[in-house]
């Protein structure tokens, strides 16, 4: 995929990690073709597996030993980019020096003479969980929480070695098939963060958004500094997904998902998709995994994978027995940080976010309000009973005994005592929290007690239970003031009005002339209508003839009228 406004090509999704514009199919995908050839001397290209817009993914047959593998080869225009290299070259290290079974295993990197980078992986069978969920009926209960065991081994198998993916999506989850069995291989440490690798601070500089808009933790969408539980999230993310057959948010654009992501709460599961009958406890580990504030989730992976194995015990013990007859590596014995199942509620510490009009000028984005709280989890009791049953007929004998049992009466509790508090000892610091500020049209200038204190959007830290009332600002529009309460929303979305120029009064004119009864009288013609564009006709002056000479008469000559050498019939004598 590649977006059409910066060039930025990538291998899956839907919107632009750098401006959230739409991706489009790379249009220079698949004119590459590599089948046939033998690659690095040791590699025969057998068969083209799939492309994006980082390159292209080969079936390949080690020509000295019968293995196969699978070649990633990255597209000759991307290879001139140094940060797409190194990323690649990083997903490279990342996933080997992991060295667990539900990692993607990474055997080779190297650059081929030509310029071009690839790396060899090991050769899956199998499908991606997207295509799983697309292709197949809805995944059960027993079958997904098999799944995210071993999607919460091999992440916790990462963290242990200070990598976190930080895109983790259902594409990145592969179910391969080994010994009879669903086998998970997680994919694509392209964008993960590594702690202490060299070049990770140019990687991973703050304030960069990466990652993959519906499965990103609300810290990831606002670019804020990650650690592990920003996995933890996405992963409560994927678990929604497969358990309700939807993500817990849709929007129009990039920013709607992330602006969801950071300050609405999702339905619950048991809502979203009350005909699949979600058990209560998944419902609570789900949202319990997607807390908005990090310390209110799971705090490591080895916490989440133990609720998974309680609840696998619960919902699908043949799952575990399978599993049992294949034994794969064992999980490190980590103390829990995070209480069980049934011991606390996310909605207890979640906030509840309510739409908020500070004026009738200003409105603020409406969110979702989180949903009533549920009767608490079974969990704890079904786990009671097991241990008893367990301790088999003793048992038995001590809840069938014929004499009663005396219960002694409990000696009544001490008053507490007060804590005195010594003087000089400081007061813990108030938590702070972020309240994001913006406005339609944005570039407002923000304004607390007459100074400025940014433009819109703004990110606003409080302490918790505090308010602050601010007034924005722009040239062209109203003056907004709003009351920033992080209790009520973490966002705050304000529609600035334009101020309207007055019109300029209409322009009078003259009233016409009374209309005349009688008929205005024709124009007439010039005398000589001039005559345009000829030039005036050449007269001549008129010549002067001169008198006619006049003969002498002569006395004897004969008058008559006929022509002179004629004789007439009769003469006429000259009287003189």
């Amino acid at each position: 995929m590649v977006c059409p406004a910066c060039n930025a090509r990538y291998e899956g999704g839907q919107f632009c990690a750098k401006d959230g514009t739409p991706l489009v199919r790379d249009p220079a995908a698949g004119k590459q073709n590599l089948v046939g050839t033998v690659l690095a001397d040791r590699y025969r290209i057998a068969r083209l597996i799939g492309e994006g817009g980082m390159g292209q993914v080969y079936e390949a047959q080690h020509v000295n030993i019968n293995k196969r593998f699978a070649i990633k080869l990255l597209r000759p225009e991307i290879v001139s980019n140094p940060e797409a290299v190194a990323r690649f070259r990083q997903e490279a290290w990342s996933a080997s020096s992991i060295g667990h079974e539900n990692i993607i295993e990474i055997d080779d990197f190297a650059t081929l003479p030509s310029g071009s980078v690839y790396l060899a992986m090991e050769y899956l069978a199998g499908r991606s969980l997207a295509e799983r969920m697309r292709d197949g009926a809805p995944v059960d209960v027993g079958e997904g929480l098999e799944l995210f065991s071993q999607v919460a081994r091999g992440l916790s198998a990462a963290h242990d070695k200070g990598i976190i993916h930080r895109d983790m999506k259902p594409e990145n989850i592969f179910i391969a098939e080994r010994h009879g069995r669903a086998m998970v291989k997680i994919l694509d440490f392209g964008i993960a963060k590594v702690s202490g690798a060299e070049g990770a601070s140019s990687l991973t500089r703050t304030g960069a958004i990466f990652g993959t808009p519906h499965y990103m933790s609300p810290e990831q969408a606002m670019g804020n500094s990650l650690d592990h539980r920003s996995d933890i999230y996405s992963v409560g993310v994927i678990m929604y997904e497969v358990f309700t057959g939807r993500v817990p948010f849709e929007a129009e654009s990039f920013m709607g998902i992330l602006t969801k992501h950071i300050t609405v709460v999702p339905k619950r599961p048991t809502e979203m998709a009350p005909d699949r009958n979600i058990p209560e406890e998944i419902e609570e580990m789900i949202l319990r995994a997607m807390a908005k504030e990090p310390a209110e989730r799971y705090q490591s992976m080895h916490d989440l994978f133990a609720d998974l194995q309680s609840l696998l015990q619960l919902f699908a013990p043949h799952l575990l027995v399978q599993a049992s007859a294949h034994p794969s590596t064992p999980m490190p014995v980590v103390a829990r940080t995070t209480p069980p199942l049934g011991t606390r509620r996310p909605s207890e510490s979640m906030p509840r976010a309510t739409s908020q009009r500070p004026n009738a000028t200003a409105s603020a984005m409406p969110v979702e309000a989180a949903p009533p709280p549920r009767k608490r989890s079974m969990l704890p009791l079904v786990a009671g009973l097991a241990l008893l049953l367990a301790a088999g007929g003793g048992a038995f004998v001590v809840f069938h005994k014929k004499e009663p049992v005396v219960v002694p009466t409990p000696k009544p509790a001490d008053p507490p005592k007060p804590v005195v508090t010594p003087l000089g000892t400081p007061k813990p610091a108030a938590e702070k929290i972020i309240v994001i500020v913006d406005s339609v049209p944005p570039g407002a200038n923000i304004l607390h007690a007459g100074k400025v204190i940014g433009d819109t959007p703004e990110d606003i830290q409080l302490e918790a239970g505090s308010s602050m009332s601010v007034v924005l600002q722009r040239s062209g529009y109203s003056e907004e003031t709003i009351t920033i309460d992080p209790a009520k929303s973490r966002k705050v979305m304000v529609k600035l009005h334009k101020i309207e120029k007055p019109s300029p009064p209409p322009v009078k004119l003259p009233a016409p002339p009374p209309l005349s009864k009688d008929p205005p009288p024709r124009p007439q013609p010039p005398a000589h209508p001039p005559v345009y564009g000829q030039p005036p006709p050449y007269t001549q002056p008129p010549v002067a003839h001169p008198p006619p000479k006049h003969r002498p008469v002569d006395p004897y000559e004969r008058i008559d009228d006929a022509p002179r050498g004629k004789k007439s019939g009769g003469d006429v004598l000259n009287p003189y």
